[in-house]
């Protein structure tokens, strides 16, 4: 196979978003879908039913194909199959299949119009045997999942919840280094709901996950608790110029602080000076950035830092501006720290990309 591979809507490449066990396979169909709290009972009839049937094709022989699931999504045709297979498993399955009541068989004919929607689609000849990210890990090929968000936006945001699930998969069968990337976070809109269990296995797989989205905002608009959830599963923190007020609030306070001593008083005041302000996020220069990273022990690393350096546009040619390497911190500034703060420039290097993940146009 090839270094480089392109997943992408009615593009020529397929791939197997029906790995796994039919416990995780069912789950990970039935959340690429949004469900009112109302509907709670037809989301659930559907996952069941999706367990039963993958585990009939399994126990049939047969191969997990997009169309497979869609005919047996048809409740007479699945208790056809396990009729056929005369088997204690087969009769067992046969039996739940038979004593669905009418709201359990509204909720799978639902999920069934929807799941239709794209097998029958432009996705169709995309979805099948083909791709599989574990064994794309261990070939140490990169691949990219092309999303046109704004073509397709229904799509779009439903596979690409397939595919961070299926990355959590991945991750939890260790398959070696990998760095996965998940860029305009924002066009996946509610289902990057998903980014949270993939951040936190990447994490004790030893496998990397950057996500890169415009703001703070993009994330409170998936959810409002988003913003703190995904901070609290990342180690390292990089952040450009903010354009909005949100976000440099938002910032400005993710990037931590120091206790401040009352005058004259053993105790520390319950409130925190914070290391850089919402005005210092709202003019960083082009290619600036600030860096927060983690501690493992004692306190955290803070830099503000060059992370590309900006060219400068002439009549004749492009020439590389040098920029400051070295600023000192203002001891006066009540936002600037400087036992907490380093202001150096520095420049980033990157390690090859395995997995990339791309939802936009």
């Amino acid at each position: 196979m090839a270094d480089n591979v392109i997943w992408s809507i009615g593009g020529s490449l397929r791939w197997d978003p029906l790995r796994g066990d039919p416990t995780s396979v069912a789950n990970r169909l039935i959340q690429g879908e949004s469900y009112s709290r109302n509907a709670d009972v037809y989301r659930a009839a559907a996952e069941r039913y999706l367990l039963w049937l993958v585990q009939s094709i399994d126990l049939a022989g047969l191969e997990r194909t997009p169309q497979r699931v869609l005919d047996l999504l048809e409740p007479n045709k699945l208790m056809s199959l396990l009729r056929e297979l005369r088997t204690p498993e087969a009769e067992r399955l046969n039996s739940h299949v038979h004593g669905l009541g009418q709201f359990e068989r509204e909720g799978v004919a639902g999920f069934r119009a929807r799941f239709g929607l794209v097998v029958e689609g432009i996705t169709g000849q995309n979805l099948g045997a083909g791709l599989i990210l574990e064994d794309a890990i261990v070939a140490g090929q990169t691949v990219l999942f092309s999303l046109d968000a704004a073509t397709y936006p229904a799509l779009a945001t439903k596979i690409g919840a397939w595919v961070l699930l299926d990355l959590v998969r991945v991750a939890a069968q260790r398959p070696g280094p990998c760095l996965v990337i998940v860029d305009e976070f924002s066009a996946l809109g509610r289902e990057g709901r998903h980014i949270i269990p993939l951040l936190a296995r990447t994490r004790e797989a030893g496998m990397m996950c950057v996500l890169a989205t415009q703001g703070l905002a993009d994330l409170a608009r998936v959810e409002p608790a988003l913003p703190q959830q995904i901070t609290q599963n990342t180690a390292v923190r990089l952040a450009l110029r903010q354009g909005s007020a949100e976000d440099q609030e938002g910032w400005s306070q993710l990037l931590g602080g120091a206790p401040v001593m009352f005058s004259g008083s053993r105790f520390v005041d319950r409130n925190r000076a914070r290391a850089v302000s919402p005005d210092e996020l709202a003019t960083l220069r082009t290619g600036e950035a600030y860096l927060h990273i983690m501690p493992a022990a004692g306190d955290a690393v803070r830099k503000r830092l060059w992370i590309a350096r900006p060219r400068k546009v002439g009549a004749k040619s492009t020439a590389l501006l040098i920029p400051e390497t070295e600023l000192t911190a203002r001891r006066t500034d009540p936002w600037g720290i400087s036992t907490h703060t380093e202001w150096r420039g520095w420049r980033c290097t990157s390690n090859r990309i395995y997995a990339t993940f791309r939802a936009g146009g």
